[in-house]
């Protein structure tokens, strides 16, 4: 049983209503389509808390202690791991989710023990009947492949994470030292998508009080200057083999909880506003239509079909804009990316492929550049696009205001669109047997070629290598990477632009529908049709009354939230 918080009751609430004056007032089934999706997303919604670290820095013994079970794998290779989430539920199951979008796959419990990670496996979700997990049900936990530069599973994992994860729980192992890779990460994750992080010091044991204190001290002054906000440090304390302090993370869970109707409002609360607001515009054109004669429908008609014809035309340029943006425009921006991050790092790829480890070394420096590029491009054209369609919908046209606007299921799936294409290139990248890797490969063999059986000098071959980097595998990379996300860019672009015209013919046969049905019982029983007008504007006062209830719980919701922060003494 999922324990609603008082937030989501309420959304669900206005949701039931705005659903039943949908079907009350035949309105547009886009509506109903895009009430049922969000009631499913609110009725399911959880903050998402990936815990991060190096490979090895005791994720996965800091979960299987607190949550008391021997199911997570501690001794996995980097190479073979995966992200998995930790879902509270009765009904204990495995749902294993797939990059090339085929249905995930529901298996026992049991079956983790012995799942493998592979190419096309995306994440897992772990239901178990914990104590634990029920205490904290607005939650999900998600135990992360380490950072690990020659892990392709860590960079599927947090390239789908940056999107969906909510907040980030870092741990740091005592007395190992604060290299590079984990700086770079938590910029990441704060500057470049504005996450919040938590960090812990694990393993903590190690050192003594003092020790542990100087490095908690220390820890907290780099994080701070270089996350650019104050950053506290905890700590979890192995006691022995079997049992850790984990007061700390306890507490950080519980205050993180305290968040869940702000990050609610964040995420749905303008969408059911865009809602109100479209449901809104449908019922005053209805009003508008229960007014008229039959000459005056018959006209009504014929303007509301020069409007639609009007606004398709605007919608087809919105698209066309939205395309050559995506694949064209943004297909140069891509490069220039790609061509700067490689130039800028030729001394450590001219190493990387003295020490055959190439292509790690150029995932490493491509995926959170192109993951960043990607993911502003992606927003900033869904912005434009939204922009678009509001011009459209308020516009000058002779016959009814038409509401044009992205579903919230389309506007989702498109932001995580970013996340799945950079994972595909990560693996793209790192197998050997695919486009890069074989042109990195054949590369490498030119390399030695040059120098035959003689043994060249240390500046002879620092000197070969770098301008074969520089000159034949940087092209290369650039070409096939930039090729694949564009081709992958053409195909989601294709497919947002057929759902969005057949909402838009759908709403226009609809409209349509609807007048003959007014003209029809005009018709056959005007002493019904002239209690339309006494119906639509029923409907339009409960939809003023929602939209009020709306902005009330808006302000309720941000104000507990921030109460409850001051208590655990973190700011809001």
């Amino acid at each position: 049983m999922n324990a609603l918080s008082i937030q989501q009751r309420k959304y669900l609430e206005m949701l039931a209503e705005l659903t039943d004056i949908s079907t009350e007032f035949d309105v547009n089934p886009q509506i109903g389509k895009n009430l049922a999706y969000l009631s499913e997303k609110i009725n399911g919604f959880k903050i998402l808390v990936p815990v991060i670290g190096k490979f090895s820095s005791g994720k996965s013994t800091l979960l299987k202690s607190y949550l008391s079970i021997d199911l997570l794998k501690e001794d996995i290779t980097p190479e073979t791991a995966f992200a998995t989430e930790l879902h509270y539920s009765e009904q204990e199951r495995m749902v294993v989710h797939y990059l090339d979008g085929s249905e995930p796959k529901v298996f026992t419990v049991e079956d983790f023990k012995t799942l493998q990670g592979n190419d096309n496996l995306y994440f897992v979700q772990l239901y178990l009947n914990n104590a634990k997990l029920k205490r904290h049900q607005r939650l999900v936990l998600v135990d992360m492949p380490g950072f690990d530069s020659k892990n392709s599973a860590h960079h599927k994992a947090i390239a789908c994470y940056l999107n969906r994860g909510d907040v980030f729980i870092n741990l740091l192992p005592a007395g190992i030292p604060f290299d590079s890779s984990i700086m770079d990460q938590m910029s990441e994750i704060k500057l470049g998508f504005n996450k919040d992080i938590k960090c812990f010091v694990s393993k903590s044991a190690r050192l003594t009080e003092t020790k542990l204190q100087e490095s908690i001290s220390e820890l907290e002054q780099t994080l701070s200057g270089v996350l650019g906000v104050p950053t506290k440090v905890g700590h979890l304390e192995s006691l022995d083999k079997t049992r850790t302090n984990l007061g700390g993370f306890e507490t950080e869970l519980t205050l993180i909880e305290t968040r869940h109707e702000e990050l609610l409002d964040n995420r749905y609360g303008l969408e059911i506003d865009k809602l109100i607001g479209k449901l809104t515009a449908e019922m005053s054109s209805l009003k508008t239509y229960s007014q008229s004669n039959q000459g005056e429908l018959e006209q009504k008609k014929q303007d509301a079909n020069n409007s639609f014809r009007s606004a398709r035309t605007q919608l087809e340029r919105s698209l066309n804009e939205l395309k050559y943006n995506l694949c064209s425009q943004g297909k140069e921006q891509l490069i220039q990316q790609v061509n700067m991050a490689l130039n800028g790092a030729l001394m450590q790829l001219t190493n990387a492929a003295k020490s055959d480890n190439l292509n790690s070394c150029i995932n490493q420096i491509l995926r959170p550049v192109v993951q960043s590029g990607l993911t502003m491009l992606i927003d900033k054209e869904v912005a434009k696009l939204e922009r678009s369609l509001a011009q459209i919908s308020t516009g000058d046209f002779q016959g009814p205001q038409i509401s044009i606007a992205l579903n919230t299921e389309q506007k989702e799936k498109m932001k995580a669109v970013g996340g799945v294409i950079i994972t595909q290139l990560a693996t793209f990248i790192l197998t050997k047997t695919g486009p890069i890797g074989m042109t990195i490969a054949a590369i490498i063999r030119v390399i030695w070629n040059i120098f035959g059986n003689k043994e060249p000098s240390e500046a002879d071959k620092q000197k070969q290598i770098t301008e074969q980097v520089k000159n034949s595998v940087i092209p290369d990379v650039t070409s096939h990477a930039v090729q694949y996300i564009t081709q992958e860019l053409e195909k989601v672009a294709k497919q947002l632009e057929a759902q969005i015209t057949a909402s838009f013919s759908e709403e226009q046969q609809a409209h349509d529908q609807k007048i003959q049905q007014l003209q029809k019982q005009l018709d056959e029983d005007k002493a019904s049709f002239d209690q339309l007008k006494t119906g639509y504007e029923r409907g339009l006062v409960q939809l003023a009354a929602l939209a009020t209830r709306l902005i009330d719980a808006q302000t309720v919701g941000a104000t507990a939230s921030s109460t409850a922060a001051m208590m655990t003494g973190e700011p809001a």
